[in-house]
């Protein structure tokens, strides 16, 4: 039981370096702050989530980011992003 505890910290701590050390990867849509106008909306438990490109619009030569805003205030978060390699 001890190791446990010891290592689910010490693998915590590598998967949140590996993500820093990556970033945000690149392509169309990778860079965006907050959804367009077009962007599709989705509900989830109470919450409006936006989501851009929408699935109907990224065909099999996209190569970019799917990306998921959740609203914080006046502005929006990014709550998911989805790199796609056409």
């Amino acid at each position: 039981m001890r190791s446990t505890i010891f290592l689910v910290p010490l693998l915590l701590a590598s998967f949140s370096a590996q993500v820093a050390e990556s970033g945000r990867p690149s392509g169309a849509n990778c860079t965006r702050e907050a959804p367009p106008e077009s962007a599709g909306e989705e509900s989830n438990h109470g919450i409006t989530l936006r989501v851009y490109p929408r699935a109907r619009e990224i065909d099999s030569k996209y190569t970019g980011c799917q990306l998921v805003w959740a609203p914080n205030g006046e502005k929006w978060t990014i709550v998911s992003v989805v790199a796609i390699e056409g």
